[in-house]
Formats: structure tokens, sequence, C-alpha cells
């Protein structure tokens, strides 16, 4: 932690925020409670996946990284990407009715929320170009608006003539997590993370940006902001330094 030997608030008589008040808490035993920060993806790590992956993988991995859970990236369909919105491109998430055609899946908590599209991705100066990937597969699935985005197709037609069960119906990919696990090692990563930990990487990096919790919270849907709170890698103890420091010239 980086702290300034004094930062004197004016209008607060003989008030200082110094290194040794700061000494004297650390070392008077008062707990903390910190928890250690999640362990997401590296640029670096990302830049190898996307070398190595197929279109449909490089697909999977962007919308992991823009927030999506992983029922949420697997339930995608043509008819939810909006390219032409005034108000930008996106993708809406909702619960869908269970028919013929579509599968009963949607967001956590049947809570509707966008997803943004951006044109590009870079990772570690890799760029991808999502409007470019997803124009392409949609033209692969024949632009069907009920047709899977993000899921091969012979797994949905299984599900849909009702050849897979229940439990397989929670996982729309055969086996995701062993097929991401195997994404990753091809990719020479040997630490394994879960899917899920894309999402992570993007509440963390959006919350690194110095933007709310509130905020971040409704883009990824979570239940409440103290969820949120639970990525942000910066220490309380920065939070109260960078806090003085705005005091410091406040009054």
């Amino acid at each position: 932690i980086s702290i300034h030997d004094s930062l004197p608030i004016s209008g607060f008589a003989d008030m200082e925020v110094t290194k040794s008040i700061i000494g004297r808490i650390l070392n008077s035993g008062l707990k903390v409670d910190e928890e250690p920060p999640r362990d997401t993806f590296t640029p670096q790590e990302l830049s190898r996946v996307m070398a190595v992956a197929t279109m449909l993988e490089q697909i999977q991995v962007c919308f992991g990284l823009l927030g999506c859970r992983r029922g949420e990236m697997q339930a995608i369909q043509i008819r939810d990407v909006r390219f032409d919105d005034p108000d930008g491109p996106h993708v809406l998430l909702k619960k869908k009715d269970n028919n013929k055609k579509t599968l009963s899946w949607g967001t956590k908590g049947h809570k509707a929320r966008y997803i943004g599209i951006p044109v590009t991705m870079a990772f570690d100066g890799r760029v991808i170009g999502l409007h470019k990937l997803l124009a392409e597969r949609i033209d692969e699935l024949s632009k069907d608006p009920d047709a899977y985005l993000c899921v091969d197709s012979r797994h949905i037609q299984k599900r849909l003539a009702g050849e897979r069960d229940w439990d397989a119906l929670r996982d729309l990919q055969g086996n995701h997590p062993r097929s991401f696990k195997a994404l990753q090692r091809r990719a020479g990563i040997d630490d394994f993370k879960r899917f899920h930990e894309l999402r992570s990487a993007f509440v963390t990096t959006m919350l690194d940006s110095g933007m709310d919790s509130a905020r971040v919270a409704e883009i990824v849907g979570h239940a409440s902001v103290q969820q949120t709170r639970k990525y942000d890698r910066r220490k309380r103890l920065s939070l109260v330094t960078e806090a003085a420091k705005v005091v410091s010239t406040a009054y």
C-alpha cells in the first residue's frame, strides 16, 4: 500500500493521516475482514486460449468475458442478438418458455438483462473481431432465429428430440466443463479454471476501471451489491487511503 508520509486535512485541527497511525492499526491485532482476490484469467492466458480456440469456442469465451453465466451463454439464440438497435448492439438475456423449438432456460432469477456486444475484443494485443465472428456463426446457422449461437447444433437437436434427459439439459453442450478444460490444456494452461472465472474477470475489470459496484451488480445480474463487492481486488486499507487523499483537499 502506498501511503503519503503526511496527508493534512484542512479544516480539522491537529488531524493527520500518517504512516505511523496506519502502522499502529496494523500492529494492534485488529482484524480486517479481507477476502483474497478471485483467481481469474490473465490477459496472457486469454490470448493463448483465443489462439487455439475454434470459432465457436472463441464466441463462448467472449460472452463469458462479457458477463454471461455458462447457462446464459448456452441459451442465446439468434433472435436474441440485436445488431441494429439504436441504443447499441446487444444480446437480450431472458427466461424462455419450453416449446418444440426453444429449451426452457434463461437468466438466474428470471431477470431479463442486456449484454453489450463490442465490435472487437483485445487479449494482450491479440484482437478478435466479435461482430465478424457472430456474423459468420449466424450465416453458418442459416440465420435461423431459433438456432443456438453458442452450442453445437447436434447437442440441441438431441435434446429437442427427447434423446437427452433433464440432467443433460443442465449442460447443453454435452460436458462443457470438460471441453473448457481441454481448451485450456491446448492453450498450455495447467492451472485449470471454471468457465465462471471468465465472468469473474469481467466483474473485476469493471471494478478496476472505477465503475460503481451498484452499476456492475445491475449489469451482471447480482442479487445484491455485497455479492459484487466480493470481486473487488482493491484492499480496504487502500480505499481508506484513497478517501483520505480526497478529504485532504475537499474542505
